[in-house]
């Protein structure tokens, strides 16, 4: 499964690759690769991703362009930041 956030390595938005495995999930940046990160895949974990995905949805409304990230490589620099 695939998801757009914000990279704290390169700092561009991007896909993000999210894999759920066991008890585990982890996510890769497909732009930069370095951003890699594994965690618990619990009920707190479940609850954060469904509100960051919610926050992001909102936050389309303001930068629609942010909608256009779909593929993996995909990525943008938001103007503002």
């Amino acid at each position: 499964m695939y998801v757009t956030r914000k990279c704290s390595s390169c700092g561009h938005w991007a896909v993000f690759e999210f894999a759920i495995s066991g008890g585990r999930a982890s996510e890769t940046c497909t732009h930069c690769r370095a951003a890699k990160r594994d965690l618990p895949w619990d009920r707190d974990a479940r609850m954060a991703h469904a509100a960051y995905q919610a926050e992001f949805e909102r936050l389309c409304e303001k930068h629609p362009e942010l909608r256009e990230l779909r593929r993996p490589g995909d990525h943008l620099k938001l103007a503002e930041e």
